[in-house]
């Protein structure tokens, strides 16, 4: 594209050529980042041959339907069960194939910002159209700018922050009355006073630890005490069984080593049942109704499927979580494979982050993540500062600049039930240190 092309309003594709068309819809299979940039505002229409507007049609019902973006024969097959006409699946396949053999790579970045802006471009017009039409019809409204604001912010074309906020008595008494449900506890008392009452909605924490610490034995006790105190909680993990999962919350409500309840006999399952639901007064509609557990695959996992997860979970389940724990960071790719070309693990971690505390900012919700220390903390280590624990993390110091609270937990040398706990960062909290405190693995129980 020249200098000049690029200034031209456009209705179709049709400038971008045939070529470039088969690219962008190659990109919506193989660059997840650029599918989900584009889903919501994409038009099959505006592709200048009809068979392959039908193509990204079939991606886009796919999706609907299934939440996963289609692969090629996958297509292939969609194609042969829904499409009746023979000429008409004929054409298809020949489409196919073009859309499989194009270098996509290629073209590059340059092309998917074009079609993000043309379809962007597209949607933004037909909100101004609406809007104008509303504005004839019913005269200016703040109703009708409220939306007209929010349907501009929702495809990036308005900066999401809002406006400058002007210091009225209405905003002085909603800072001055910030309630105690916007804070998740992490129900550890000692903890909870110096972090002025737990992590606050809309912030985000990150637990340090280096291996067979208890970085997922920690993290399920902040889980499982925020349940039973009526907080929705999602619990993301990579390398655990579900089921060793949800050990972790028996043995944290009954005190029990759940590990070896899988030779029990069926009443002796039925008994435990029963004590689990006994432990505590919230205890099974805590479970049932406050507790989701994801699995999601290490090293592949993106931030954006988590958010994708997530907003399924609130728009088609009605289901928000006050709380997320994701264990742990270095299991998930900031991005696309395609555009994830960072200079090392550290940098990918740092972007990572800040991306996950800006889905916790723009949704209110509490996240805590996990991460490694690049060894086990031992007897030798010289940790004495926060400075040097946290920069033992892998990847980048960096990488807990967004956090509000920042954990590091260090096992005790020699002792399996004894660790030392620092929380080393507590943005507008107190930082502190608990030395030789109490810490079970296998019982779930922690005494500061």
């Amino acid at each position: 594209m020249d200098k000049e092309t690029k200034n031209v309003k456009h209705n179709d594709l049709g400038y971008l050529g045939l070529e470039s068309q088969y690219a962008i819809v190659k990109n919506l299979m193989t660059n997840r980042e650029f599918f989900y940039e584009i889903e919501g505002y994409i038009d099959e229409k505006s592709f200048t041959d009809v068979y392959l507007g039908m193509v990204v049609k079939m991606i886009l019902t796919k999706f609907k339907e299934t939440g996963q973006v289609p692969t090629m024969k996958e297509l292939e097959v969609i194609a042969r069960d829904t499409v009746y006409e023979k000429t008409d699946r004929k054409y298809i396949s020949d489409m196919l194939g073009k859309i499989s053999s194009v270098d996509a790579e290629v073209m590059g970045d340059t092309l998917n910002d074009a079609a993000i802006k043309f379809f962007k471009g597209q949607r933004l017009e037909k909100i101004i159209k609406n809007g104008t039409l509303s504005l004839n019809k019913y005269g200016f409204t703040d109703e009708l700018q409220t939306r007209l604001i929010e349907q501009i912010q929702s495809i990036g074309i308005l900066d999401t922050v809002g406006r400058p906020v002007a210091v009225t008595e209405d905003v002085i008494w909603e800072s001055l009355g910030m309630k105690s449900d916007d804070m998740v506890p992490t129900g550890i008392p000692e903890l909870d006073e110096k972090m002025a009452g737990g992590l606050a909605k809309g912030n985000t924490g990150i637990l340090i630890a280096g291996t067979g610490v208890g970085k997922t034995t920690f993290g399920s006790v902040i889980c499982c005490n925020a349940i039973i105190r009526d907080y929705k909680v999602l619990h993301i993990f990579f390398e655990d069984l579900k089921e060793e999962i949800m050990h972790k919350y028996y043995a944290c409500l009954t005190g029990r080593d759940t590990r070896s309840f899988k030779d029990l006999t069926d009443e002796q399952k039925r008994e435990f049942t029963k004590l689990i639901f006994n432990s505590h007064p919230n205890a099974k509609t805590a479970l049932k109704d406050n507790l989701r557990l994801f699995r999601m695959e290490g090293g592949i996992t993106q931030v954006e499927d988590i958010i994708r997860v997530v907003n399924q979970m609130i728009k088609i389940d009605g289901w928000k979580p006050d709380m997320i724990y994701i264990d742990y960071l270095g299991c998930i790719q900031p991005s696309s494979d395609r555009r994830n070309k960072y200079d090392n693990e550290g940098v990918a971690m740092e972007v990572a982050m800040k991306r996950i505390d800006a889905f916790a900012k723009n949704n209110d919700i509490a996240i805590w993540v996990s991460q490694q220390t690049n060894r086990t903390a031992g007897q030798d280590d010289n940790l004495d500062t926060p400075s040097k624990r946290m920069a033992t993390i892998q990847g980048a110091f960096r990488a807990i600049q967004p956090c509000t609270r920042v954990l590091y937990l260090i096992r005790v040398p020699g002792e399996f039930d004894r660790v030392n706990l620092y929380l080393d960062k507590a943005r507008n909290a107190e930082t502190s240190s608990w030395e030789n405190a109490f810490f079970d693995n296998a019982t779930c129980q922690i005494n500061l």
